[in-house]
């Protein structure tokens, strides 16, 4: 929860700043994941909700998949 307040025309777009939280089985899940899944991607997932007025919100929910830079060969 933040107390920031803004304005986004409608049909218009803006960068702003949220505050975020991950809770700690989250970190371990993903670490667990890099070890035994696929070391060349990391999926995220971002979900929450927006006040759009006195009553209104606004949900969102996106996952994401990045790739992952490939570790520099060793210099053997």
């Amino acid at each position: 929860m933040s107390d920031a307040s803004g304005e986004i025309p409608r049909f218009g777009e803006s960068v702003i700043e949220l505050p975020l939280t991950v809770p700690a089985t989250a970190i371990v899940r993903q670490m667990l994941g890099l070890f035994t899944g696929d070391l060349s991607k990391a999926t995220y997932r971002v979900r929450g909700f927006l006040n759009t007025g006195t009553f209104g919100r606004q949900r969102f929910d996106s996952t994401v998949e990045i790739e992952l830079p490939k570790p520099a060969p060793s210099g053997n």
